[in-house]
């Protein structure tokens, strides 16, 4: 009777041993699935999470006139050539079950792209000749995103759904420039805000992100801390670049503000509920003379009604 109470001690004690495995096995296979799973979420949203704010694939015409005295040349146009073969994007993706403050399991995550290439410049001489001038680019790209599980473990993304996203912090290495704060003003769905970096690197529930009407016009002032600068808007959609696409210098205001006005556009690309608006500012004698890359850039996503 013992031997028997032995065998079946032994037993119950595999059993145990196999349970907890089983149980570790599975709660790590969840963790790595989640990661997964959130991934390709991302990776399918091109729309709010594209590897570049400012769309490279056309020049920008510059617009610039001479700002400093000594300048030979003029610029006629520039434009960013990004080398996508040695792009570099990192995931931070941390999960978490729920508790008191969340009702779903929810996840943090930070999307860092670092983008290479060369800006490519055209300027025209006082002598009547061109130069075509390439510098080198290095941009780091940053957007941050909050997510939770509101379906089922085997539904699509194991029901893992996008609830907030920031805007994009885009910055060179070694970069000086600076934005105060932009004002934003619409005629037709009335906003006049003023936004500070906080709002970029911040996350927004996708419902309070900007809302504009279709051919919505909207006036930006942009504040920076060299009247010096040279400030570009660009608004183009992720998913349809060739086909919505503006580009556009601000009119330099003297006193280190620049202005610039965009009508939203009605297109073939109305599908397109979310957009994007990007500040870009350049200090001006990487333009128009002989210094290195220097840019600061923020991306905002919009939406538009009724799409």
């Amino acid at each position: 009777m013992r031997y028997y109470k032995e065998i079946i001690l032994v037993l119950a004690s595999l059993f145990l041993l196999f349970t907890i495995l089983s149980c570790s096995k599975t709660s790590t296979g969840s963790k790595e699935t989640d990661q997964s799973a959130l991934l390709s979420l991302i990776s399918s949203n091109p729309d709010f999470f594209g590897s570049c704010v400012i769309d490279s694939t056309t020049p920008d015409t510059s617009g610039l006139g001479k700002v400093y005295a000594e300048a030979e040349d003029t610029v006629k146009a520039w434009w960013r050539m990004i080398r996508w073969s040695q792009t570099q994007r990192t995931v931070t993706i941390d999960v978490f079950p729920s508790d008191d403050v969340h009702t779903y399991p929810f996840a943090n995550v930070s999307i860092t792209d670092t983008l290479q290439g060369d800006l490519r410049i055209i300027r025209k001489s006082s002598s009547g000749g061109w130069h075509h001038i390439s510098k080198p680019i290095k941009d780091v790209a940053q957007r941050n995103a909050y997510f939770e599980r509101r379906g089922f473990v085997n539904s699509l993304h194991r029901g893992w759904r996008l609830i907030e996203v920031s805007g994009l912090l885009v910055e060179s290495s070694d970069c000086t420039r600076e934005i105060d704060s932009v004002r934003i003003q619409s005629s037709n769905s009335q906003y006049d805000t003023t936004i500070t970096q906080d709002y970029i690197t911040d996350s927004h529930l996708l419902e309070d992100l900007f809302t504009f009407d279709l051919k919505d016009s909207i006036t930006l002032t942009v504040y920076t801390t060299d009247p010096k600068d040279s400030v570009y808007l660009h608004a183009f959609s992720h998913l349809f670049p060739h086909l919505f696409n503006v580009r556009r210098s601000f009119d330099n205001n003297g006193d280190g503000s620049f202005s610039g006005t965009w009508v939203t556009r009605s297109d073939i690309a109305d599908m397109v509920a979310y957009r994007h608006a990007a500040i870009d500012v350049i200090k001006h004698s990487t333009l128009d003379g002989e210094d290195p890359y220097d840019s600061k850039a923020w991306g905002i996503i919009y939406r538009l009604k009724d799409l």
